[in-house]
């Protein structure tokens, strides 16, 4: 009898251990993977209801930009990318009027940011009072954050109001650069011709709305719109009319993260983008944007070729 009972003691030591040595090395593995996912500096585009919010990491930095009016959406979407080994947030920068105003005061309440500024002025709503009552500053912009890992991210308002302006629609814009590589988050699809032209970047992230386009389409790579603002055959028909270039899009739905990755040399696309192209065709036979993009494994992708930059096929946009 004493004997079977060492041997249960035995075994049952011998399982602990076992489960103990299991847990410890998957939890180091996972910690592991996202310690390596953080450190690659991307953009977290979340469906945020109405609207998009942006979430920016840089090693060990984080940038969100919080708009929109469905924080349980935001909140699924947020919850995604956030990893238990590096939750906070170090900006918090708010943007929206009315209920748009939902989701930043959600995400002051849940993320808890070292710091929080006001993309601009917030016409008066219930909104605003919640929000105000914790004394949010307008940020002064223009303004550059550098948050490491080679990030950039230049902060713009037009037509800059003051807090109690009833009329007041802020327009803004981030300018987030990564070496050669450049990616625009807008206010509003309308708010583009509100400020100077930077040339061709690899993606345009419209916050809400969808993108109002001059006579040549957006100057850029790849289009991110809210899937709530327009649906997928209308903005095939509106782009498709006013584009001269090819333009990847994305149509970003709320409680979902569209994945944005710097690598070397350009932008790393999610593999559900969809390939919009000139209709009618453009009369030249070849016109380079200087946007090379990198396949994803969609054969169909593969085959698509930008002609300018390097020749390479379409997962990565650079500019």
């Amino acid at each position: 009898m004493a004997l079977a009972g060492r041997l249960l003691s035995s075994r049952g030591t011998t399982i602990f251990a076992a489960v103990f040595l299991a847990s410890t090395v998957l939890g180091g593995g996972m910690g592991a993977a996202w310690a390596n996912e953080t450190r690659q500096p991307r953009l977290n585009v979340l469906g945020s209801g109405n609207a998009l919010s942006v979430l920016i990491t840089a090693g060990k930095a984080r940038l969100l930009l919080a708009t929109g009016d469905d924080p349980v959406a935001f909140a699924n979407a947020l919850a995604q990318v956030r990893h238990p080994t590096t939750p906070r947030i170090d900006i918090l920068l708010v943007a929206g009027r009315g209920r748009s105003l939902l989701v930043p005061i959600a995400a002051r309440e849940t993320v808890h940011p070292r710091y929080v500024a006001l993309l601009g002025a917030i016409p008066p709503s219930p909104e605003r009072d919640a929000l105000l009552g914790a004394m949010v500053p307008v940020l002064a912009c223009p303004r550059v954050i550098d948050l490491g890992s080679g990030i950039q991210v230049e902060v713009e308002i037009a037509d800059a109001g003051s807090a109690t302006d009833a009329d007041a629609e802020q327009a803004w814009r981030l300018i987030v650069r990564h070496g050669a590589t450049t990616v625009v988050i807008l206010s509003r699809g309308e708010d583009a011709g509100r400020f100077p032209d930077i040339g061709p970047v690899a993606a345009l992230v419209v916050a809400a709305g969808t993108l109002t386009t001059g006579p040549e389409g957006p100057a850029a790579g790849a289009l991110v719109v809210p899937a709530t603002a327009i649906n997928g055959k209308d903005l095939r028909r509106d782009l498709g009319s006013s584009i001269r270039e090819k333009v990847w899009t994305i149509r970003s739905f709320p409680g979902e993260v569209t994945r944005l990755e710097f690598v070397s040399g350009g932008l790393r696309l999610p593999a559900h983008a969809t390939l919009v192209e000139p209709s009618p065709p453009p009369a030249a036979a070849s016109i380079s944007s200087g946007l090379p993009l990198m396949a994803t494994d969609d054969q169909r992708q593969r085959d698509e070729m930008l002609t300018g930059g390097t020749g390479t096929t379409a997962e990565t946009a650079t500019g």
